[in-house]
C-alpha cells in the first residue's frame, strides 16, 4: 500500500504543470522530484516516506510522506515562493489519481517555509501529503 501510495504522489507532483513551468520561469533550471536525497538538485522536490499504519481486521490504514520543495528563487521573493506552495498545495490533491485497490491522497498539509541560511536565495518548504487506504 505504501509503494502505491509513493507512485500515486510522484505522479501526482508530475502532474502538475504550471508549477513545474513557473519553478522554471523563475530559476532556469527544470523542477525534479527524487526520493534520493543524495542526488537531490534544486530546483527539486524530494518525497521520503515518513509514517504509514496498516489496518487489522479490516480496518484501514494510511501513511505520511514528507515532501521538500528546493526552490532556488536567488532574484525571487517571498511572494514567488508562496505562489510556488500555493500552486503544489491547491493542485495536487485534483493531480494525484485515486488507484484500483482504493489508495487515494486525503490531506496536503504546508509546513516550514524557510529560506536556507548556508545559500540565500535558495528556499526549502516542507509539506506533509497523507494517504488512506
Amino acid at each position: 500500500m505504501i509503494e502505491t501510495a509513493l507512485t500515486l504522489l510522484k505522479d501526482g507532483l508530475a502532474a502538475l504543470t504550471d508549477l513545474a513551468a513557473f519553478v522554471e520561469e523563475k530559476s532556469g533550471l527544470p523542477l525534479t522530484i527524487t526520493t534520493d536525497a543524495q542526488s537531490a538538485t534544486p530546483p527539486c522536490a524530494l518525497v521520503l516516506p515518513s509514517r504509514g499504519n496498516y489496518g487489522v481486521n479490516g480496518g484501514a490504514g494510511s501513511c505520511g510522506f514528507s515532501v521538500t520543495l528546493i526552490l532556488p528563487f536567488f532574484g525571487g521573493s517571498m511572494s514567488d515562493v508562496l505562489h510556488a506552495v500555493d500552486l503544489l498545495g491547491g493542485g495536487l490533491y485534483r493531480a494525484t489519481a485515486r488507484a484500483p485497490d482504493g489508495t487515494r491522497l486525503t490531506r496536503v498539509e504546508v509546513g516550514e517555509i524557510e529560506e536556507t541560511g548556508d545559500r540565500p536565495g535558495v528556499w526549502a518548504v516542507s509539506f506533509f501529503c497523507e494517504f488512506a487506504y
